[in-house]
């Protein structure tokens, strides 16, 4: 009886020690994530019957980490700037032009005559005439355009023309003032003068008008 006692009592605390419970285990995955694992068993039946393997559930529990947000690049933009307009300057005279003006009033004032001064007319008769002289070097456009001009503008009572083809405003000169018929232009009394030039072409207009 009492070696029958012992055995039920060697039995009993073998059984309590195989039912005590199992603390849980934790296994690291990553520095973000981490698995919980926590086992349990079913506690096993009287003392004689044979004890149970433990059947372990898993728990797991996952970490998913926040996204960085990206940052957008800084587009900055360049205001276009406005092309800046230039003010339109008004041709001046060529060397040949000034000086031809200045050698044939110089010479006029030492004739005792006036200087010459330009008028709307004679301007506007050179202007026309140029492009006709360097076509064609002749009177013969000037001739043409008489009627019309006589007609059109009845204050208008003398109007001439002289014409050279020189390379510079000095020999142009000097060819007028060697020719009669042009010296006379030169030296005639009508008060308003206006010339074009075009390379070495020279349109001199005179008017009373």
């Amino acid at each position: 009886m009492q070696l029958a006692a012992l055995l039920v009592m060697l039995l009993t605390s073998i059984l309590l020690e195989v039912a005590a419970p199992v603390p849980p285990i934790t296994i690291p995955i990553t520095p973000d994530q981490s698995v919980t694992v926590t086992t349990t068993e079913t506690p096993s039946g009287s003392p004689m019957e044979q004890p149970l393997s433990p059947v372990p559930l898993l728990v797991i529990e996952t970490y998913t980490p926040t996204p960085t947000p990206t940052e957008k690049p800084i587009i900055l933009l360049t205001p276009t700037l406005q092309p800046t307009k230039r003010p339109t300057v008004a041709p001046t005279p060529t060397p040949l032009t000034v000086s031809l003006y200045e050698l044939i009033n110089q010479w006029r004032t030492s004739t005792g005559r006036t200087s010459f001064v330009e008028s709307p007319l004679s301007c506007q008769i050179a202007t026309q005439r140029l492009p006709q002289v360097v076509k064609q070097f002749s009177h013969t456009g000037f001739d043409q355009m008489l009627p019309s001009l006589y007609a059109n503008n009845p204050n208008l009572h003398s109007v001439a023309e002289n014409l050279a083809n020189a390379s510079s405003a000095q020999i142009a000169f000097n060819n007028w003032l060697n020719s009669p018929t042009h010296r006379t232009n030169l030296e005639s009394n009508r008060p308003f003068m206006c010339f074009r030039q075009s390379g070495r072409i020279f349109v001199q207009i005179f008017t009373d008008l």
